[in-house]
């Protein structure tokens, strides 16, 4: 992302995506693991992470489910 402000959605989307890495590492995960576990590459989970690329909703189902967390839980914690 540059460095221009950032919009509300971009905000909770690092949120979201600082919250995803968070459980990915308490699950025990590392990148290559949840990499081969979606059958991705550790590329992709990286760029992901790191905000470089979005995560589109069946992937961002895939990830949570991946890594045992309900996506449902996950988004409406944004609301808290």
């Amino acid at each position: 992302m540059s460095s221009k402000s950032q919009s509300k959605g971009d905000t909770e989307y690092r949120r979201i995506l600082e919250n995803l890495t968070r459980l990915r590492q308490t699950a025990g995960m590392s990148q290559v693991d949840l990499a081969a576990k979606l059958k991705w590459t550790s590329s992709l989970v990286k760029q992901i992470e790191a905000c470089e690329r979005r995560l589109d909703p069946v992937e961002f189902h895939q990830y949570c489910d991946a890594i045992g967390q309900d996506d449902a839980i996950l988004i409406k914690d944004l609301s808290t």
